[in-house]
């Protein structure tokens, strides 16, 4: 369909459909500049500069809503449309609506007096007088950001490296997020991204706001923080407390052959983010069966530690081997027809129905964990044992065990 400088077209769909505008200009990346003339839109065009009546529209969103002027057949030869308000958001939110791109620098410069962003797209701010942008922010701009300074909170090294593992995997998405500053150009949230963006050297996509008034910076980041467990949830899985727990402890063991990272180098990796640990969940679904049987020692054989704990065990075992798997729970659980060396009976004494101080504490949890390793790996033998401990400190430090 031919579009010529001069002709007459009409707003075929939208609320605002009967629009009359004129082709001003086909710039040279074929992007299409309008004026309205006639229907809604005309008054409220011509009460501005001629620069600020134009709308800048991409070819294929212009044919998408509008059509020319001859080949329109209106009822009455009335247009279809209300009376359109000399008012700047309602052509913003037609725009919205209509999903019709407006000339970012013309909607900056209207809407906010300031000097347009040119990397990025604008979005419709309403009322609130923000900014608000969405940006591919590059390590030279986050930095130069950071270095502009402003009141924040002291820098968290573990947020950090969950941005950066997430900008380095490819997890990073915009989700809703911002990069803030307020009034006077200082940046008052989003130094943790900002620094993962510099350190890993790698431009990723941001909403940014400007112009936040001082008394806002008081009232965010009061609500609560998603958690794996929430996100499991919102994907429909049950006991998902127990399923985080798991998941999250069992990727720390395959990363760093242990579950208390608490004095490990991280290398540049950090805690589990929640959408790995979805991830995770997904593409092992033994976890669940683990979390299924570890709830049996909690509820029916009323083991200390936890489900979740337990299930990062279980599931070690459920890799070797199922149905021994099965055996072995129902042997801690019922306690029948022990030997007085059985490590089923040892692990029985240690943590049926002991005391919470057990597995208080990082250390202590990782003591479990390992301890029921040992356990397991003497049974698998038919081996009789004096007792089951493990000691990562000292002349007798042992190395986290692997079940076999």
């Amino acid at each position: 369909m031919a579009v010529e400088i001069g002709s007459r077209w009409v707003a075929k769909n939208g609320r605002h459909k009967g629009t009359e505008a004129e082709i001003l200009d086909i710039t040279g990346a074929g992007r299409i500049v309008i004026r309205h003339v006639g229907g809604e839109g005309a008054s409220w065009d011509n009460g501005k500069s001629e620069a600020a009546g134009r709308h800048t529209l991409g070819r294929d969103m212009f044919l998408a809503h509008w059509q020319p002027k001859g080949s329109v057949e209106m009822a009455n030869g009335a247009h279809a449309g209300r009376s359109f308000r000399q008012n700047n958001v309602k052509l913003h939110k037609l725009a919205a609506e209509e999903q019709i791109p407006l000339d970012p620098e013309q909607e900056t410069r209207e809407l906010l007096g300031q000097d347009p962003v040119q990397n990025g797209h604008y979005v419709n701010p309403g009322m609130s007088g923000l900014g608000i942008t969405v940006e591919l922010v590059t390590p030279a701009m986050a930095q130069a950001w950071l270095e502009r300074g402003g009141p924040n909170r002291r820098i968290s090294e573990r947020r950090v490296l969950r941005y950066m593992t997430a900008i380095q995997i490819g997890e990073w998405e915009v989700t809703g997020e911002t990069i803030k500053f307020n009034g006077d150009g200082e940046l008052r949230d989003g130094q943790h991204r900002l620094t993962a963006i510099v350190r890993t050297g790698i431009a990723v996509p941001c909403i940014v706001v400007r112009g936040v008034k001082e008394s806002a910076f008081d009232k965010i980041d009061t609500g609560g923080a998603r958690n794996m467990s929430d996100v499991l949830s919102i994907h429909g899985r049950t006991n998902t407390i127990s399923l985080a727990t798991a998941a999250r402890g069992l990727m720390l063991i395959e990363r760093y052959g242990r579950y208390d990272v608490s004095n490990v180098k991280s290398g540049g990796w950090a805690s589990p983010s929640n959408a790995q640990g979805l991830a995770y969940v997904e593409a092992h679904p033994e976890v669940v069966e683990a979390v299924s049987e570890s709830d049996r020692l909690r509820k029916v054989g009323r083991f200390v530690g936890g489900s979740g704990l337990w299930a990062i065990a279980l599931t070690l075992f459920w890799r070797i081997n199922p149905e021994q798997t099965r055996v072995y729970v129902d042997s801690l659980i019922e306690g029948a027809n022990l030997e007085s060396g059985s490590p089923i009976l040892k692990l029985r004494n240690l943590y049926k129905g002991g005391g919470r101080d057990w597995h208080s504490t990082t250390e202590n949890r990782e003591r479990l964990l390992a301890v029921a390793i040992k356990g397991w790996n003497a049974w698998r033998r038919d081996e009789l044992v004096q007792a089951l401990s493990w000691h990562n400190t000292g002349r007798g430090a042992e190395k986290f065990p692997v079940a076999e």
